[in-house]
């Protein structure tokens, strides 16, 4: 199995590794320190009819997708944005969603997530040599640097990730970017973060599957929005994030979710409302 740690030692490796480290020291210049009823859509990706589902509740056991660490070059490794305002559950939601995967990358400027601690690119690499069959590794750029440091970081993991573009299978990666807005924005985002742009247009063909979150969702670059094969809503707070939400779902404004912890869950068109639920201690 070609694995990250033998393509480490070859000298294009070393030459890629370097290109991520100026990027990534260039990041740090500067650093000091619901309705009632199921709602009816139109989605604007398959047209005027698509499913929909009923009211549900997602608790913390259920796991629809389970483990999908091994994948085929043809997988289905998509990109899911997920949007609400602050407390709204929108990251108790990827956190649950992503409790069974092995392989996880976290790019985390607010340090939500309980995971191996990393302050630089070159930890994250460190780590991902270390446990190369299995991670959850959470890397807090340095503040009001966060486009620099993503694109250092997508370039690494596309890097790592080369084997499975290049032999048809192997392990696949999970990258989750928190605050996405900040990364990523919609003014100039893929020129700020080309590394992210990159992963973007050909992650799945690398194995990658993305998870956007951010609380708001119009200040998202339209590269990464109009591309994502999920997207999952939970309650807007200002009109141009309600606007963005209601426009990718394809529905009305009045039938987003107003409560925190209810959302709506589009893919391929069809359409899921839920609520995250927390289990009572005994």
């Amino acid at each position: 199995m070609r694995m990250l740690p033998f393509l480490l030692m070859q000298a294009g490796a070393v030459n890629a590794i370097m290109a991520d480290r100026r990027a990534e020291r260039a990041a740090m210049a500067g650093q000091a320190a619901n309705t009632n009823a199921a709602p009816q859509f139109k989605s604007r990706r398959t047209g005027p009819n698509p499913q929909t589902k009923p009211a549900g509740a997602y608790d913390w056991m259920d796991d629809e997708k389970g483990d999908q660490s091994m994948m085929g070059a043809k997988s289905s490794a998509g990109r899911v944005g997920v949007w609400g305002a602050s407390g709204s559950g929108k990251s108790s939601y990827v956190k649950r969603q992503l409790a069974k995967r092995k392989r996880v990358v976290i790019f985390d400027p607010q340090g939500e997530y309980d995971a191996t601690q990393a302050q630089s690119v070159e930890a994250v690499r460190l780590e991902m040599m270390r446990n190369w069959s299995g991670f959850r590794i959470a890397y807090r750029p340095p503040p009001g640097k966060e486009a620099a440091a993503l694109s250092a970081l997508c370039k690494l993991i596309t890097f790592a990730q080369t084997p499975f573009k290049e032999t048809g299978t192997g392990s696949a990666l999970v990258l989750v970017v928190e605050e996405m807005n900040l990364s990523f924005p919609v003014s100039g985002g893929a020129a700020k973060c080309p590394g992210f742009a990159q992963i973007c247009s050909r992650g799945r063909h690398y194995g990658v599957e993305v998870w956007g979150v951010s609380q708001r969702i119009a200040e998202v670059d339209k590269r990464f929005r109009g591309n994502c094969t999920e997207t999952v809503v939970f309650r807007q707070k200002g009109a141009r994030d309600q606007h963005a939400a209601a426009l990718e779902l394809g529905c009305k404004i009045a039938q987003l979710p107003r409560a925190n912890l209810t959302y709506i869950h589009e893919r391929a068109g069809s359409i899921e409302t839920g609520k995250i639920t927390f289990r009572k201690n005994a």
